[in-house]
């Protein structure tokens, strides 16, 4: 589900599944339905039958909420949509190139541009190392293509690096998945390397790329040592790397969450896979300089996310349930809940909540939190299983 705030939200309804290869086996999906573009204030809901094979990715408003942009995924192609959020009626339809995959897409802050940023899926997706992923910019009218730029330098993806004739179980595979991180006036896209401290942030309205090296702030007599001793450069993780990432409001500052995996094969042909956590940072986005870290073991499936008031940093982990909250300005901590996935969200009239959510077997516990001190102010449980869908 998709929202802009105090305008329209749209929620997909998909329709039976689809299925593509993926690796040596197969990758199913719930297939594209019908959309529904809900008026928030009047809560009028506007459906729309996409009726078209695939899956719908990733999608989004323009600024005033009138259109959005939706992009469904074929096992060929890709096709971006613009649908009319008031009539429910496709304005524009355009076929991608073959086998371009987008898996960001914002709108420019005047409405005429789109932003995507995808990656080609490779000959054999899951098999094949994919090629480097690279940004579109399109005409929002019409869908034509006004720049596009590949980005070599940024591992992206998934794919067997070792093994690959062999049976599944000595197959190694490499996944790595970046931060991409678009502004929120859909200007920059902004970049940080899986496999690498290196942050590249492409410039939409100068159609140009710049590609730092992130550093820690050093002090006079540390940047004086750092002269007379050799940097050693640090292991790449031979299996992959994930991170998370998220701007402040004004977009100067970056944290990010993230770890690395290892696969070494052990005896009965069996791969060990060692993850380590890289922990929390909070980074200068233009200077590419660590302000401050926290260390904090996180999980390959965390997220870090800002509450609404931009007040409050959320590192949330559903693999083994638990949030870890931090002061946005000194990453100190705030609070720790245990089993709990916490989701920051505002009320139909902008009030700002905090809303959580823990699972056993049997039942799912929900809750509101205090936004400062994050008690818990009610709590209630359902069977067997809900989750939060919340907008900022």
């Amino acid at each position: 589900m998709h929202a802009s705030f105090n305008k329209r939200l749209a929620a997909h309804e998909s329709r039976g599944r689809t299925c593509e290869p993926s690796g040596i086996g197969t990758a199913c999906r719930p297939g594209a339905g019908e959309l529904h573009l809900v008026e928030i204030a009047s809560w009028h809901d506007v459906p729309f039958e996409l009726s078209t094979d695939g899956w719908v990715g990733a999608m989004a408003f323009d600024p005033a909420a009138t259109h959005l942009a939706v992009v469904v995924n074929g096992e060929q192609s890709s096709t971006l949509l613009t649908v009319d959020a008031e009539r429910g009626s496709i304005v524009t339809r355009r076929q991608l190139e073959a086998g371009f995959r987008p898996l960001r897409i914002a709108y420019g802050a005047s409405s005429e541009q789109l932003l995507i940023y995808g990656q080609p899926l490779g000959p054999a997706p899951g098999l094949s190392r994919p090629d480097p992923p690279r940004v579109v910019l399109l005409d929002a009218g019409t869908l034509e293509v006004q720049w596009e730029q590949p980005l070599a330098e940024v591992l992206n993806g998934y794919w067997c690096e070792e093994g690959c004739q062999g049976p599944y179980e000595q197959m190694r595979f490499a996944s790595w998945t970046p931060v991409v991180v678009i502004s929120a006036d859909a200007r920059k896209v902004h970049v940080l390397h899986a496999d690498d401290d290196r942050l590249t942030t492409v410039d939409a309205d100068d159609r140009s790329v710049r590609t730092i090296a992130l550093g820690k702030r050093e002090s006079w007599i540390e940047r004086v040592l750092s002269q007379l001793a050799s940097v050693a450069k640090a292991k790449e993780a031979g299996s992959g790397a994930f991170k998370s990432a998220v701007l402040s409001s004004d977009g100067t500052r970056m944290y990010v969450v993230g770890g690395t995996t290892d696969a070494e094969i052990v005896p009965v042909n069996e791969w060990r896979i060692t993850h380590r956590s890289l922990g929390l940072r909070m980074l200068d986005v233009e200077r590419g300089e660590e302000i401050a870290a926290e260390d904090v073991d996180v999980s390959r499936d965390a997220e870090v996310s800002l509450t609404p008031d931009g007040l409050r940093l959320l590192v949330v982990q559903r693999e083994d349930p638990r949030t870890h909250i931090f002061d946005e300005q000194s990453l100190a901590p705030v609070a720790h809940l245990e089993g709990w996935e916490v989701v920051p969200a505002r009320t139909m009239d902008g009030e700002f909540v905090t809303l959580g959510k823990r699972s056993t077997p049997a039942s799912t516990h929900l809750a509101l939190f205090d936004p400062r001190s994050f008690e818990i102010l009610r709590s209630w449980s359902v069977h067997p299983y809900a989750s939060w869908h919340a907008w900022p």
